[in-house]
């Protein structure tokens, strides 16, 4: 009598497998198709709460779409999961590991910074940042620059914080073209030269970035960096930082 329920139940259970299996193949496809449908699941799952779209999203990530274990991982970091950030970090480190060069970065930001409340690991930082940095990452470059420019990280070096600053600053990266101007200026790491320092701080001041304009603001009050005291100039670049804070670029 037992016979045919069990069969019953097997039969169903084995449909509930193909159908299951047919619909992580159509969502596997569909997002090869689609590749900003990823993205798009990201906003669903997040920010609008989808829990259909956080199945698809976890289910991208399991089938190793380094986008998808971005997305996953930096959502976590964020406190958006509602799991602790470091639970985040598998995410980003399988995404990174694959290649994306976002992933390296901000996973290398992230354990250099200590976001989220996650252990800060530097050497693992550097690491990564500089994967990113090398796949041309600007942003990755500014903070690898940042780290080697941090007493007691080890390999704490001036000097070899310049070459990355320069990377980020060349593809003008305000907040690189700062700090680098900041080297110029005070020869830390690099030799002294206040005309590069001026020609960073006037070209991150170009690009709205508040400090860059309060350095130029100074340096006219006081006559630095080999300029005319001129209080008109700077009370021109004062009003024009009293704008710059509010449309500042955002950080890298």
């Amino acid at each position: 009598m037992l016979k045919r329920p069990i069969a019953a139940a097997a039969t169903l259970a084995a449909a509930l497998l193909v159908l299951c299996v047919a619909l992580c193949a159509v969502v596997l496809v569909r997002a090869g198709r689609e590749p900003s449908r990823i993205t798009a699941l990201g906003a669903r799952a997040y920010a609008g709460h989808d829990r259909g779209a956080k199945w698809e999203l976890h289910l991208l990530a399991l089938a190793g779409r380094p986008r998808a274990n971005l997305m996953i991982g930096e959502a976590t970091l964020d406190g958006a999961a509602g799991v602790p950030p470091a639970e985040g970090l598998p995410y980003l480190r399988r995404a990174a590991e694959a290649g994306d060069r976002t992933a390296q970065r901000v996973l290398g930001k992230a354990l250099l910074r200590g976001r989220g409340g996650i252990a800060k690991e530097p050497s693992e930082a550097s690491r990564w940042l500089q994967a990113a940095a090398e796949a041309g990452d600007p942003a990755a470059a500014y903070y690898l620059g940042v780290l080697y420019r941090t007493p007691g990280v080890p390999g704490h070096s001036l000097s070899e914080a310049i070459p990355w600053l320069r990377r980020a600053a060349d593809q003008h990266l305000p907040a690189a073209l700062f700090v680098l101007g900041n080297a110029y200026r005070s020869g830390a790491g690099v030799a002294m030269d206040e005309r590069k320092a001026l020609d960073c701080y006037t070209e991150a001041a170009e690009l709205d970035h508040p400090e860059s304009i309060q350095a130029l603001a100074m340096a006219y009050q006081q006559g630095e960096l080999g300029l005319a005291v001129d209080p008109e100039k700077a009370a021109e670049l004062i009003r024009d930082l009293e704008h710059a804070i509010h449309d500042a670029p955002a950080n890298p």
